[in-house]
Parts: C-alpha cells; structure tokens; sequence
C-alpha cells in the first residue's frame, strides 16, 4: 500500500484543478489496474451525471454525460459505498452501458461538499472479478476528500 501511496501523492503532488482531477484519475486507474476510472460531478435536477475525468483502457478520454437511471451510480448518490465485486448487470439488467462495455465489477463512492451534501462520485469499472476491494476503496477513501476540494 505504501508504495501505491507515494506513487499518487508524487503523480498528484504539483498539480491542481482540471489537470489534477485527470492526474489523480490516471494515477488510481493505473494502480487499481481497473478498465475504466472515472470521477464524476452530480447533477441532481437532470438526474445525471458528467465526468470530470475519465480513464479508459489507461488512456485518458473524453468526458461524458450519462443518465443515473437504472445504474449502481444511483446508489453512490445516494450516499453509499457500491461494491459489486462481480456480475454487476445481473443486479443492473437496465444498465445498457454496463453491458455494452462488458463489466463484470463495480465500485463507486460518493463525494462530498462542504456541507456533506453529495456532490459527485469515484467510479471503477472492470471486465472482471474484483479481487482487491479493500485496496480500491481504501485508496478511493484516502483521496476523495481533495478531489472534492479540486
């Protein structure tokens, strides 16, 4: 964990706003060694969300806006911790996107505002198992608190 720890905190360390949002994004996608990363902003009135960064395949993408309907997105919003560590459109069957890209596990945690309001999400995806849960969110959990701030 420790050498997980450095490697982001030296990635991140001089960076700030946008290019950190898309550095830390790499940085935990490269660790967690998940297909596709990405951190989101909430927008509750539409009942969405857009990324701010997105890592796919390890290679940092264009941001999208997707429909919470349906997703284990929802739940985060929510105010919870999702973790499917596998068959995570077998609880989702109207996830069109989970299925069409093929994912397997799910993790995502809220982020929170000042307020302790939700305000957006961390979100890993994987074509397979996911064996290292307590890795993931531990690292989720360490560094949301500066996302959230960025």
């Amino acid at each position: 964990m420790e050498r997980y720890l450095q490697r982001i905190i030296e990635g991140t360390s001089n960076t700030s706003g946008q290019n950190f949002l898309q550095t830390i994004c790499q940085e935990l996608h490269d660790v967690i060694e998940s297909d596709y990363t990405f951190i989101a902003q909430l927008d509750r009135p539409n009942y969405c969300s857009k990324t701010l960064a997105l890592v796919a395949k390890g290679e940092l993408t264009e941001n999208f806006e997707y429909s919470l309907a349906d997703t284990p997105c929802a739940n985060v919003i929510d105010d919870s911790i999702c973790f499917y560590p596998t068959q995570v459109c077998q609880s989702f069957p109207k996830d069109q996107l989970l299925i069409d890209m093929h994912i397997d596990g799910y993790i995502g945690t809220p982020l929170h505002n000042s307020k302790g309001e939700v305000m957006g999400l961390i979100v890993a995806l994987y074509e397979r198992e996911i064996t290292e849960k307590d890795l993931v969110l531990s690292l989720f959990k360490l560094f949301s608190g500066r996302i959230s701030s960025e």
